[in-house]
């Protein structure tokens, strides 16, 4: 909401549209950061960057240019931005379940998402997950193997093949019948989607964070 002096924004409890606003009282929304024309120096601005590969809290790379956060009502002018809480998280009625309900309780949750996503899935080709070996990505494997046949899956699993990683993931996927393949990591592949890769790293950085770009040249594959 926007008045002659003063810009409001307030934000969902996870973000759903990045935004950004200056010191000036500018307000960019969406992916529109790259009309700001912000430029990254190589100075040691923010530490935590450096070791973590991410800008703790509201901050960029640009000392000019702020982030919106998680459930936050903001008031943005030309003096002065006001921060306050968009609204409280509170838990009414908790009962503590004992362990076993917990556990059937979590079983039928994933039963229903996995069915709600293979039953979604059949005017589609196939289901292709990214099979890394751990307890995430093999748990939808194995729920999505419950409600759908061999041929509607597809696994996959990147890198290089003395991987351990990539051999428990293969293990899985002959373990639940899915077929499974592997891209291998070389300098032949990455070098075919060069430029698209950096573009894909320019346009979505936002200026505070690294990227998990390691699926990119798999996806591409």
């Amino acid at each position: 909401y926007k008045t002659e002096d003063v810009t409001t924004v307030i934000t969902d409890h996870i973000c759903s549209i990045p935004g950004f606003y200056t010191q000036s009282g500018e307000v960019y929304v969406n992916w529109e950061i790259n009309k700001i024309k912000a430029k990254v120096d190589g100075k040691d601005k923010f530490s935590a960057y450096k070791h973590s590969g991410f800008v703790i809290g509201g901050k960029t790379l640009d000392r000019g240019i702020s982030t919106f956060l998680p459930n936050q009502k903001y008031k943005i002018s030309k003096h002065e931005t006001s921060i306050e809480p968009a609204f409280d998280y509170r838990l009414f009625d908790y009962n503590p379940k004992p362990i076993p309900n917990l556990i059937e309780s979590i079983d039928k949750t994933f039963e229903e998402c996995i069915k709600k996503l293979a039953t979604d899935s059949e005017e589609y080709g196939k289901v292709v997950i990214p099979l890394s070996g751990g307890y995430d990505s093999r748990i939808i494997a194995y729920y999505l193997k419950k409600h759908l046949p061999s041929e509607k899956l597809l696994a996959f699993t990147y890198g290089k093949r003395s991987n351990k990683e990539a051999q428990k993931s293969e293990y899985v996927a002959e373990s639940l019948q899915i077929p499974w393949v592997f891209v291998d990591y070389d300098r032949k592949l990455t070098s075919q989607h060069n430029d698209e890769f950096r573009s894909f790293m320019g346009s979505n950085h936002r200026i505070r964070s690294l990227l998990h770009f390691q699926d990119f040249f798999a996806i591409k594959h």
